[in-house]
């Protein structure tokens, strides 16, 4: 036979043009094979980089909702704080807020509400301890005089600082898991969460 080259496949010599049909056919089931991997580990891709920014916004949201609840606690220090140091203390309100704040606190380490971070167990923990610790000066209903509150006071700002140093540890570990875009978000959230407590 022969060779002739517009007789042949793709002018592939030794192919004719009888035999293109399954060569065209097999070269094209071979891409679609490479096109299908490609488009699965893509979607594969977009599907892992969703769930992790779904995963991260439950995060962010949890570390802000401690937050919020260690505001209401900074601020049932401050008014026991002032109770205590009060020549007509109000003694009632402040055990009431003392109450919330603890029942708050309680509510985070409850098993429904899955902490965001190890580190906020042991941290929840002190500070249960000392919410309780005031709550207890509260309950005496004894204002302190004048040469107790040299102790008495500078221990309840000391528990402050500790919530509030938890409060901004939160803050700081939800700024970290934000994307760019979610930061100005989760700024702006805490520009109104801190307005609303003031």
């Amino acid at each position: 036979m022969a060779y002739e080259i517009l007789q042949t496949c793709f002018l592939v010599p030794n192919v004719s043009v009888s035999n293109c049909s399954g060569w065209v056919q097999a070269w094209g089931t071979l891409a679609a094979l490479i096109a299908t991997f490609f488009v699965v580990r893509y979607q594969g891709q977009q599907a892992r980089i969703q769930a992790d920014s779904q995963r991260r916004a439950v995060k962010i949201e949890k570390f802000m909702t401690v937050h919020g609840v260690l505001m209401h606690v900074a601020s049932a220090h401050t008014i026991a704080a002032i109770t205590l140091a009060s020549a007509d203390p109000e003694w009632s309100s402040a055990s009431q807020e003392a109450d919330e704040a603890l029942s708050g606190l309680a509510s985070l380490r409850s098993s429904p509400f899955e902490l965001p971070h190890f580190e906020l167990v042991w941290r929840l923990d002190l500070l249960i301890q000392d919410m309780r610790s005031t709550r207890r000066l509260l309950s005496a209903e004894i204002a302190v005089a004048k040469g107790e509150d040299d102790e008495i006071l500078p221990e309840l700002q000391r528990r402050e600082s500790r919530v509030l140093a938890t409060a901004v540890w939160c803050t700081t570990q939800a700024h970290d898991l934000a994307d760019e875009p979610g930061k100005a978000e989760l700024l702006t959230a805490m520009r109104r969460a801190s307005e609303s407590a003031s």
